[in-house]
C-alpha cells in the first residue's frame, strides 16, 4: 500500500470513529431529553461535568493502548428531586430509596457481535462505609467492574467491599434503535416501568 493510500485510510478511519462518537452522543442526549420531560424530571448525573464515564487511559504500555479508543461508556440519571447541582457537577446523596437509571453503551468488545446498549435501574443501595458519600463517586464502578455489574439481563445483585446494589437491566442492539420513537418505545418505556414498579 502506498503512503498516500495509508494517509487516506487513516483519515477515513478517524472520520468514521468521529461520526460513531457523535451519533452516540446524540443518542445519549435524546435519552436525556426524553427523561427530562417525565414527571420525575430526570437529570443526568455529572461526576466531573457533562461527560460520559469511561475506562480512560493514555498509557503507552500495550495493554493501555487498547483504551485510547472509547469502546464503552456509562451515563446515569436520577430524579431532579434527588440531585443537587454544584458548579457544573451534581451531588446525589445516598439513601435507602434512591433509584438511578443507568445507560451503558458498548461500541466494541472482543465478545460482542454488534454494538449494544444496556439500560436499567439501580436500587436498594447499601453503603458499607462512607455514609455521606454521593452516588457520583461510585459511577466509576460501572466501568471498573463492567463484567460483574453487566453480567445479567433482568434482576441481579452486585456487591463489593464498598456497596451492594440491586440491578434490573434490559439489553438491546444499539443499531436497532434508529429514531426518537425507537428510543422511547425500546429504551425509555421499559426502563420507566422497572423504575416505577421496583
Amino acid at each position: 500500500m502506498s503512503k498516500n493510500d495509508i494517509v487516506k485510510q487513516t483519515e477515513l478511519a478517524f472520520d468514521f470513529i468521529q461520526k460513531l462518537y457523535l451519533e452516540t452522543s446524540y443518542f445519549i442526549k435524546e435519552i436525556e431529553g426524553i427523561l427530562g420531560q417525565e414527571e420525575e424530571q430526570f437529570q443526568i448525573l455529572r461526576p466531573r461535568g457533562y461527560q460520559i464515564s469511561t475506562a480512560y487511559s493514555m498509557g503507552l504500555e500495550s495493554s493501555n493502548v487498547q483504551q485510547w479508543l472509547v469502546r464503552k461508556g456509562v451515563v446515569c440519571f436520577a430524579s431532579k428531586s434527588e440531585v443537587q447541582r454544584i458548579r457544573g457537577r451534581t451531588d446525589t446523596k445516598f439513601h435507602r430509596n434512591l433509584k438511578v437509571i443507568v445507560v451503558r453503551f458498548v461500541l466494541n468488545d472482543a465478545k460482542l457481535d454488534e454494538p449494544e446498549v444496556w439500560v436499567g435501574v439501580v436500587s436498594d443501595i447499601q453503603l458499607k462505609a462512607e455514609e455521606d458519600a454521593k452516588f457520583e463517586e461510585y459511577i466509576s464502578d460501572f466501568i471498573s467492574y463492567d463484567s460483574k455489574v453487566f453480567k445479567n439481563v433482568g434482576k441481579s445483585k452486585y456487591e463489593d467491599n464498598y456497596w451492594s446494589i440491586n440491578l434490573n437491566f434490559i439489553k438491546k442492539p444499539l443499531y436497532d434503535i434508529s429514531s426518537a420513537e425507537d428510543i422511547k418505545r425500546e429504551i425509555i418505556d421499559p426502563t420507566l416501568t422497572i423504575y416505577r414498579r421496583d
